[in-house]
């Protein structure tokens, strides 16, 4: 189940969204926080050094990442 609160700011969506989350057992996720922290380990990736030529790279996204990405 996915449930998108959207607002004016400081109308009190995160508070309701938590409570929401904690009364029917789901997992909260602040957009804005996680598309920042995938932002960063985007910026922070560095490839193996040891790679073949022509070898791809191991995946380091999630399938979920890497189409945000």
């Amino acid at each position: 189940m996915k449930i998108l609160v959207i607002g004016k700011p400081r109308s009190g969506k995160t508070l309701l969204a938590k409570n929401l989350c904690l009364k029917l057992d789901l997992v909260h996720i602040n957009a804005e926080n996680w598309i920042n922290e995938l932002l960063e380990k985007i910026k922070a990736y560095e490839p193996p050094e040891d790679l073949e030529e022509g070898e791809e790279p191991p995946k380091y996204l999630s399938e979920l990442e890497d189409n945000v990405n």
